[in-house]
């Protein structure tokens, strides 16, 4: 695993923060294409984020977080290695666990093309390493812990819902060039669409 480095502010999504897309959102203002995908046999509406989402050269906030093995890893900034991050709203829930089984399944991929993948939560290291051990994860999956300050990365990153404490569903791209994007989300209760992962993992291992 590597380390990232590098002070950025703000994740741009059609000229706005991350934060302003999440207030966007809940007003409607970005409308789902009508298409629709599953993971682990869950229907998800699938949004037109990936178009709408900027990958130009930017803002995006740098953060050390301790991994479930207790290893200190940087987040955002200009990484070493591309990075899927993957904000995930509590361990030991079961979206979040199919999500993390379908992620082991693209631990190859992400390996393959040099993109780390790292599941963000606001759970205690102990708790992830114990979750991580749980679901048999590949060591080329890493948990990251948003523990305290209590969500300060989901914050920045624009994902956090303070209504019910944790992240929302959301997963963010950082190539290592410093070029950001929003690769997927979901509501509540619904995974994520794999398609948009592999989308994903494959825009960050472009040079």
């Amino acid at each position: 695993m590597h380390r990232g480095s590098g002070t950025h502010r703000a994740l741009a999504v059609d000229g706005a923060t991350l934060s302003g897309w999440r207030r966007a959102h809940a007003r409607n203002e970005f409308r789902a294409s009508g298409t629709f995908g599953a993971i682990e046999g869950a229907a998800v509406q699938q949004n037109d984020e990936w178009s709408r989402a900027s990958d130009e050269p930017g803002e995006m906030p740098a953060f050390e977080l301790v991994s479930h093995r207790g290893e200190t890893i940087a987040i955002g900034g200009r990484p070493l290695r591309s990075q899927l991050v993957v904000f995930v709203p509590m361990a030991f829930t079961p979206v979040c666990g199919a999500e993390l089984d379908a992620l082991g399944g693209l631990a190859p991929d992400a390996e393959a093309a040099e993109v780390d993948v790292l599941v963000v939560s606001c759970d205690s290291p102990a708790v992830l390493s114990a979750w991580f051990e749980h679901h048999g994860a590949p060591e080329v999956l890493t948990g990251l812990s948003d523990f305290w300050p209590h969500g300060r990365a989901a914050r920045a990153f624009g994902v956090f819902d303070p209504l019910v404490g944790h992240p929302e569903r959301v997963t963010i791209g950082v190539h290592r060039d410093g070029r950001s994007r929003l690769v997927a989300r979901a509501d509540a209760g619904q995974p994520r669409r794999l398609k948009d992962h592999l989308r994903g993992i494959g825009w960050l291992a472009t040079r």
